[in-house]
């Protein structure tokens, strides 16, 4: 099995949230209806932690992202035509390969995910894989087995 996903780390402190409505006879004109520090939302949990045992391969690289504006995936009917409200937003929070602390991985409304497809991106040249073994029996049940980290190669020759 492979998962591979995006998975954008943010830091609650420092982000605040604009939350915006458009406009149905002007879709370029758009209604703020709130704005709030990440901060001050509530916290949800989701999980993208092996829940089988075995061994896993992980990596990570840092990214520089540009994104559109987010809107609601999968939006429900009810959802989308109720009002708004606040307290319907949530910081999601999950446990990534083998990190040993929650990650701030995105937002939600009504349950259902935020996302904001990305408008430019560019990779750092290096990214870090690690091997690491799940096993509820043991104390650790998370082992991690080994970690590389590796640089791009030079794209000019001499």
């Amino acid at each position: 099995m492979l998962c591979d996903a995006l998975v954008v780390r943010i830091d609650p402190q420092h982000h605040w949230l604009g939350v915006y409505q458009g406009d149905p006879e002007d879709p370029t004109c758009l209604q703020r209806l709130d704005r709030v520090a990440l901060s001050e939302l509530s916290n949800a949990t989701c999980w993208f932690y092996p829940t089988h045992e075995g061994t896993f391969l992980s990596w990570e690289r840092g990214l520089r992202l540009s994104l559109q504006l987010g809107s609601i995936a999968d939006c429900p009917e009810e959802l989308s035509s109720a009002p708004y409200e606040r307290s319907q937003i949530s910081v999601l929070w999950s446990l990534l390969g083998d990190d040993a602390s929650l990650t701030c991985v995105g937002l939600t409304y009504g349950s259902q995910r935020l996302e904001w497809p990305p408008q430019s991106l560019s990779s750092e040249p290096m990214a870090t894989w690690g091997r690491f073994r799940v096993d509820s029996q043991a104390d650790p049940s998370l082992v991690v087995e080994d970690c590389l980290t590796l640089f791009a190669a030079s794209s000019t020759e001499s």
